[in-house]
């Protein structure tokens, strides 16, 4: 955790920081992931990737996510695959992970059950390429 910034909005905080092998691990803090705070966390995704960048969403507070919702964590998926990086998901409440796996996202995005592993499951990733 070399850095942690805290980016205020009236609908989410979101944190960020760099850990091993500089995976950026974006943190949303709010409870509902909507169309009405998700431009906060493209923005802040769009603002600190950089090229072959890792990125892990750490979702641990959030309870629901709308379709508005899913679509900007898609969108995320794409912006990290135009870096040639790749998306991990961690810490996913029962309700939202059930809702990956009735629509079928967690055969997209790879889900883990702590940040720990997330970002670890980048360098198995480095490894078996």
């Amino acid at each position: 955790m070399a850095f942690l910034k805290v980016i205020l909005n009236t609908q989410m905080n979101l944190t960020h920081r760099y850990q091993a092998n500089n995976v950026l691990v974006l943190e949303p803090r709010a409870i509902k992931l909507t169309g009405r705070n998700t431009q906060v966390l493209l923005k802040a995704l769009t603002q600190f990737i950089a090229q072959g960048q890792n990125v892990v969403l750490d979702l641990a507070g959030v309870q629901f996510i709308d379709s508005l919702g899913l679509g900007a964590l898609l969108a995320c998926l794409r912006i990290v695959e135009v870096f040639n990086g790749q998306l991990h998901l961690c810490e996913l409440s029962q309700t939202v992970e059930q809702l990956f796996k009735l629509m079928r996202l967690n055969n997209s995005i790879k889900i883990y059950g702590t940040c720990a592993n997330a970002v670890q499951g980048f360098a198995v990733l480095t490894l078996a390429t």
